[in-house]
């Protein structure tokens, strides 16, 4: 298939349904009305190769009768959708469009090329990067949609920290997070994904400037603190010979 042929996720309207585009699947995910409830749609970030990224949607009854099987992480072309207006506060990703899968929608797996990225980030308002510290077990909350496993942790900048909450799948991910005392909860969405040491030129700049401000973890203080503490023991240094003269000589001695 020739790049000529696709549609770019930046030229995609309302005019037509008639669209063509080559993405990556970079995340995935459900909407489901409660917690142990049925699946209300298939959501998935499609990203293209003129790095441009868009939120598509299908109800299950479409998503459960494409013909191939989509993976996060994989590249298709998805032929024949509509475009609509994206709504709502918590939108995913900045696009103002967001793209509804219908009947007439057919998906075709296709050779990763490399031409397009593994993922891509919006640092907004509702994206963190940061540090993670302080980790313990997972542990389980009483909500009212019955127990959850939930897991908590504190992600520092140097500046700020906040203490986050993690729930639904994500939580097999975070597992082992948590810190106490703080406030200003962020709690995570389904949308939301957790990547931890990413190769990112934004976590490549953050940790240049954690260094250069000489930000330590707790763990890290600790060590250091520990080490200043801690007192070199002296120890004589003597050849053979020497030592062999100074038993001699504490033997008289103590005789």
């Amino acid at each position: 298939m020739e790049s000529a042929v696709f549609n770019l996720i930046e030229d995609l309207d309302q005019s037509t349904t008639n669209w063509k585009i080559k993405a990556r699947v970079t995340r995935m995910w459900t909407s489901v009305s409660s917690e142990n409830g049925p699946v209300k749609g298939y959501n998935v970030i499609l990203l293209d190769d003129d790095n441009n990224h868009v939120h598509a949607f299908a109800y299950p009854n479409i998503w459960n009768g494409f013909k191939t099987l989509v993976i996060e992480g994989d590249v298709y072309v998805f032929d024949q959708f509509s475009v609509k207006d994206a709504v709502g506060n918590l939108k995913p990703v900045q696009t103002d469009i967001c793209i509804r899968f219908s009947q007439y929608t057919t998906v075709t797996a296709i050779e990763d090329d490399g031409m397009i990225p593994a993922y891509k980030f919006e640092f907004l308002d509702l994206d963190v990067i940061g540090v993670i510290e302080d980790f313990e077990p997972l542990t389980k909350l009483d909500t009212k949609f019955g127990m959850r496993d939930i897991v908590k942790f504190r992600i520092s900048d140097s500046n700020n920290q906040h203490k986050v909450s993690v729930w639904g799948d994500l939580v097999v991910l975070a597992n082992n997070i948590y810190i106490k005392e703080l406030q200003a909860p962020i709690g995570t969405l389904s949308s939301s994904k957790l990547y931890l040491n990413l190769d990112d030129e934004y976590v490549t700049d953050m940790r240049m400037r954690l260094k250069e401000e000489g930000y330590l973890s707790n763990r890290e203080k600790y060590l250091k603190a520990a080490k200043s503490e801690f007192v070199q023991p002296f120890m004589e240094r003597m050849t053979l010979k020497d030592l062999n003269e100074k038993l001699i000589y504490d033997d008289l001695k103590e005789k």
